[in-house]
């Protein structure tokens, strides 16, 4: 399952709504302008080209479903493989979604706790090497929600992705804090708690957040 790019242009061969018959035979973007919103469910044929020693055409069989959004006043265009039998239309913007939140998560896991830097050819090793990262993000993601008393407003004023690297900023505080002098420790705590209250929050209130600017296709925006 992807979003349909601009310059994508399926041909549509039969559709799964009786009232768009007339469309059979269309270009996808010439039909969609004449839908006003209409849910959008056709399949397709997809051509494309390859290209070793010389350039080859191939045809692929495409389901397009279209999700209307009144807000932007634009469709949401998906491709996918999935037959309508396991998967409805109205579901597949959900599953879209919760797709990007595995994406973004793995990301979070390389970019920040080093999934991908596993410098060992031992399988031992590198297990271990592995769920370190994952406990790692489990420790960031409870300290991220024990940090405020309302900790289900936490995602929206302080994204995950801003608070992944600051947790890794402060890796050497935390250690001192759990195994440092009794002495000092109070002290680290007060610190460190404002220093996160003050550095995690989003200094843009109006952009989106990470997942949702991934779902809405804006790939500009996670470089």
């Amino acid at each position: 399952m992807t979003r349909l790019k601009q310059h994508t242009n399926p041909l549509i061969v039969a559709t799964a709504r009786p009232e768009h018959q007339r469309f059979i035979g269309e270009k996808l973007q010439s039909v969609v302008a004449r839908l006003h919103g209409e849910p959008i469910d056709f399949d397709g044929t997809l051509h494309y080209q390859t290209h070793r020693c010389k350039w080859r055409h191939h045809t692929m069989p495409v389901r397009v479903v279209g999700v209307w959004n009144p807000a932007t006043q634009r469709y949401h265009l998906y491709l996918t493989n999935v037959p309508r039998e396991k998967l409805g239309l109205e579901h597949i913007p959900a599953v879209y979604a919760a797709r990007w939140e595995i994406e973004l998560l793995f990301r979070e896991l390389k970019t920040q706790y080093r999934i991908d830097d596993l410098r060992s050819r031992s399988r031992h090793v590198t297990e271990c090497l592995l769920y370190a990262s994952l406990l790692t993000l489990a420790v960031s993601r409870r300290l991220h929600k024990l940090l405020a008393p309302n900790p289900s407003r936490l995602p929206q004023r302080h994204p995950f992705d801003r608070w992944a690297v600051l947790f890794t900023t402060i890796s050497r505080d935390l250690l001192d804090l759990i195994v440092g002098p009794i002495s000092q420790r109070a002290f680290i705590a007060v610190r460190l708690r404002r220093f996160l209250l003050h550095e995690a929050r989003d200094p843009n209130r109006r952009r989106l957040l990470l997942p949702v600017r991934a779902q809405l296709g804006q790939f500009g925006a996670l470089a």
